[in-house]
């Protein structure tokens, strides 16, 4: 199995960083529209833009809430099930944040390929979002 993982160094304290990923509103804003709960065992979806053959539907589980530290749900998009792993360390200057997307088989380079390039555009729009 592969992972994709992504570091962002954020100016802002780990509980600003938390609130824009704990919350559904707040994850509308830069991840994608959803109807996430921050409880364990809640099942959600994401709504990615419609595409040619898929609905844009990103089913998912959330498996753990550690606030302000740790954030991970299942992410399961066209067949391929992964885990989203999102963690808050705090630095001097701020937060580190830390994503890893895990699961992807061995020939799925194209999806880990695609994950890279979303999480990244994500994550810029989690600066903004957290530095409004």
């Amino acid at each position: 199995m592969s992972a994709m993982t992504l570091t962002r160094a954020l100016s802002h304290p780990p509980e600003k960083v938390w609130r824009a990923i704990s919350s559904g509103a707040m994850l509308a804003e830069w991840l994608l529209p959803n109807d996430f709960q921050p409880v364990v065992g809640h099942r959600f979806t994401l709504q990615s833009p419609v595409q040619p053959q898929w609905d844009g539907v990103i089913s998912a589980e959330v498996l753990t809430v550690e606030p302000p530290r740790c954030l991970a749900f299942t992410w399961v998009a066209l067949g391929v099930v992964t885990t989203v792993t999102l963690t808050l360390t705090p630095t001097e200057t701020g937060t580190t944040l830390t994503v890893e997307q895990a699961g992807f088989a061995e020939d799925q380079a194209r999806n880990l390929a695609g994950a890279r390039y979303g999480w990244g555009m994500f994550l810029d729009r989690l600066a903004d979002v957290v530095a409004a």
